[in-house]
């Protein structure tokens, strides 16, 4: 086995920890109370509702939306994207904050289970807490103080 290779894996692998750690954090701090359907246009919408229990207001969260189906191998749908919160989410309030599965197919079938999840909140002034997923406009580079790693 290559020395160098193993090298190069052992970053990754120390930050698998706290990344689990940051994703509980954000589960915790930022759940989703509710979540609303609408199919009325071509691509599935949905309207959360989300509680901030941190410290910190939010501005801006990165989600997941995974669509999949009992007896099929591949989901319909799977992908992150990010959506900026007009006027944010104040420490202690819920908001609604509508979201979208862009790209779904159209023959999707609405009985579709659907699971959506919170993976990364930016502070005020945009910066991410986790930073996977980068969003064009999002931060100055800094990382954002929620659920430090």
């Amino acid at each position: 086995m290559n020395i160098s290779r193993i090298l190069c894996l052992l970053p990754v692998f120390a930050a698998m920890p706290a990344m689990a750690d940051q994703a509980k954090c954000i589960a915790n701090s930022f759940p989703i109370v509710k979540i609303t359907k609408d199919y009325q246009f071509s691509s599935p919408l949905f309207e959360l509702e989300i509680s901030n229990k941190s410290p910190f207001a939010i501005r801006g969260i990165i989600y997941r939306i995974l669509i999949e189906q009992e007896g099929r191998s591949i989901p319909w749908h799977d992908d992150e994207a990010g959506v900026e919160i007009n006027g944010g989410i104040d420490k202690g309030e819920t908001r609604s904050v509508g979201v979208g599965a862009y790209g779904a197919p159209d023959d999707m079938p609405k009985d579709a289970k659907v699971t959506i999840s919170i993976t990364d909140v930016a502070d005020k002034d945009l910066n991410q807490t986790v930073g996977k997923i980068k969003i064009m406009g999002w931060g100055n580079g800094q990382k954002s103080p929620i659920c430090p790693d």
